[in-house]
């Protein structure tokens, strides 16, 4: 049965990625690269007609447990529907009664794969980082708030109950700054008289009150992020990332108790850019926050006592995966394995499949760089069991 096709191209999210490791081969994976109207190397039509070319003759060229009509149908009507321009970039997933167009801004990669598996692997890092959070821009004179989704940011309202400087806050809520330090004067404790000798330097009381500040921004931003994040898949607050001086990120990071930081931050004047500068830099920042979590993952691997639940080498850990025992996966990016799964003629990346077989079963997947990896091995994993 060919698929209606849905040319509505969306972002892809953590669930329709898991969905994408569940289908069953023969698996045909397009990659459409980002195309600008006039592009000297072709439009996205004609791109889309050379793909096409190139998983029929992949199709058709080898034995498959499905008939190569019922793929290429669907791809065609696809390539004929392509527009004569340009656009962003785009992964077409085409396997058995499953068609499904995605849209991936800034994709370099132009490729045709037909595999047991739909080449997943230079997603899994875009789908993992943090792509729908708030970022605060941290100024004395003037604090502000941006929402970052999928590649954009723009202004998101000041929460109404704290100011948004804190010369307001001085008059909306004043704390106790003197920090006096205090002796009795004399010769009765019940007739003492409180004598001054020491005060606190105008330095720590100003960071006194920024800390109280910070305080209290927090609390207010807590309530906001929790408003957005009712509204996603999990329920849970959206996070937050914090854009400043590095000192003013340290200070904020100190006083913060309620809302979900993202262990990276955007260093600079926040007051000098623009949300569309904020956004290739928070882009940034949440993917160096992805790594730091997988670079997390692998501390734990050195570490952990039990080498029994730890596994490196290729087919050792794709086997593993495939059997459900992987519960984390770290791979190098940007790293293939050649080679064959249950069938002489797959295209088939061993990394990629690994990494497949580890979100189709439920485990989770860190991309890191190939020198965060074990020198021997592209991937390592934590076993279940």
């Amino acid at each position: 049965m060919t698929p209606t096709l849905k040319l509505a191209a969306t972002p892809l999210d953590e669930a329709k990625l898991r969905q994408l490791a569940g289908q069953p081969g023969p698996c045909v994976t397009l990659m459409i690269p980002d195309r600008r109207p006039g592009s000297a190397d072709g439009t996205r039509h004609v791109i889309a007609r050379e793909l096409l070319r190139s998983a029929t003759e992949q199709l058709q060229a080898h034995k498959w447990n499905a008939r190569p009509s019922d793929l290429i149908a669907p791809l065609g009507e696809f390539a004929g529907m392509m527009n004569g321009g340009g656009g962003d970039g785009l992964a077409v997933f085409c396997a058995p009664d499953f068609f499904h167009m995605a849209l991936v801004p800034g994709q370099q990669t132009c490729a045709a794969i037909v595999a047991n598996h739909f080449r997943l692997a230079p997603f899994v890092s875009a789908v993992n980082a943090p792509r729908d959070f708030f970022i605060l821009g941290l100024n004395r004179r003037r604090m502000r708030l941006l929402h970052y989704s999928n590649g954009r940011c723009e202004p998101a309202p000041w929460p109404a109950a704290v100011p948004d400087s804190e010369d307001e806050f001085k008059n909306f809520d004043k704390p106790d700054h003197e920090l006096r330090n205090r002796s009795a004067s004399g010769s009765s404790t019940g007739a003492m008289s409180a004598v001054v000798f020491g005060n606190t330097s105008a330095h720590e009381d100003r960071r006194e009150f920024e800390h109280h500040y910070y305080l209290a921004v927090d609390r207010a931003l807590c309530d906001v992020l929790k408003a957005a994040g009712s509204h996603t898949a999990n329920s849970q607050p959206a996070p937050l990332l914090l854009a400043g001086l590095r000192e003013e990120a340290a200070e904020y990071r100190r006083a913060a108790r309620h809302c979900h930081l993202l262990e990276t931050f955007i260093e600079g004047h926040p007051e000098q850019m623009t949300p569309n500068d904020f956004a290739p830099r928070a882009a940034q920042a949440a993917l160096a926050h992805y790594h730091l979590q997988g670079e997390a993952v692998m501390e734990k691997y050195r570490d952990m006592p039990d080498r029994a639940r730890t596994l490196e080498g290729v087919r050792e850990v794709w086997k593993a995966a495939e059997a459900g025992r992987v519960h984390q996966l770290c791979a190098a990016e940007t790293t293939e394995f050649p080679g064959d799964i249950h069938h002489p003629h797959s295209h088939e990346d061993l990394i990629n499949a690994a990494i497949v077989e580890t979100m189709k079963n439920g485990g989770e997947v860190f991309m890191l760089p190939k020198d965060r990896l074990p020198a021997e091995s592209p991937v390592a994993a934590i076993l279940r069991y």
